[in-house]
C-alpha cells in the first residue's frame, strides 16, 4: 500500500504541471474544468472519466464536511481505508495506519465535544488520475473556543488520495493536511 501511495503521489506531481481542475468549494454539481491523460495518445484531453469521478466524489466530500462538523469520528473516519497501510501527515507528523489516525482524530475533537465549525475557502481542486484515483485539494478555516475562552480561527490546506476500491468504494488513501500562515 505505500508504494501505491507513492505511486500516486508521484503522478500527483507529474499532473500538476499538465493541469488540474476546480470544482465550486460548495461541491456541488457544478461544471469542472478537467484536465486528464488520454490514455490511447498520452495528450492532454477532456475526458468523461474526470467528470464522472467528480460527480461521484463530491457528495462524499460534502458527507466527510458535515461528519467533521459534527465531531463524529465514527463517521468522519468512515471515508478513510482501514488498515495499517494509511498515512496522514498533519503538520509534518506522519500518523501511520487507520487505528492511530482513529485515536488521534478523537483526541483531536476531544471525544465529539470540541465546538469547531469548519468552512470551506475557495475550491475544491480535482486531479483524477483515472477511473479509480482521484488527488482532491481544498482549503479550510476552523473557528473554534481557544484554552483562553477566546475564539481561535485556524487556516489550513487539505490533499487527499482517493482510490475507489471494488469491496469498499471511494476511500482515501493518503492524507496531507497543513496550517496555512
Amino acid at each position: 500500500m505505500k508504494s501505491l501511495a507513492a505511486g500516486m503521489v508521484a503522478c500527483c506531481v507529474l499532473l500538476a504541471v499538465v493541469g488540474r481542475a476546480e470544482v465550486k468549494a460548495a461541491g456541488q454539481n457544478s461544471p469542472a474544468r478537467q484536465a486528464t491523460f488520454g490514455e490511447e495518445t498520452g495528450t492532454l484531453s477532456r475526458e468523461p472519466i474526470a467528470d464522472a469521478v467528480t460527480k461521484q466524489l463530491a457528495p462524499l466530500l460534502n458527507e466527510l464536511q458535515a461528519a467533521a462538523n459534527a465531531h463524529d469520528t465514527d463517521r468522519f473516519m468512515a471515508f478513510y481505508i482501514k488498515g495499517d497501510g494509511l498515512t496522514a501527515i498533519f503538520n509534518g507528523e506522519a500518523i501511520r495506519g487507520w487505528d492511530n489516525l482513529y485515536a488521534q482524530q478523537l483526541k483531536w475533537w476531544n471525544h465529539g465535544k470540541i465546538d469547531a465549525v469548519y468552512t470551506m475557502q475557495g475550491y475544491r481542486e480535482f486531479m483524477v488520475l483515472g477511473p479509480d484515483a482521484a488527488v482532491v485539494t481544498m482549503f479550510e478555516s476552523s473557528t473554534r473556543t481557544g484554552a483562553d475562552g477566546k475564539p481561535s480561527e485556524n487556516r489550513f490546506a487539505i490533499s487527499m488520495v482517493w482510490q475507489k476500491l471494488m469491496q469498499n468504494g471511494w476511500k482515501i488513501v493518503y492524507s496531507h493536511e497543513s496550517t496555512v500562515h
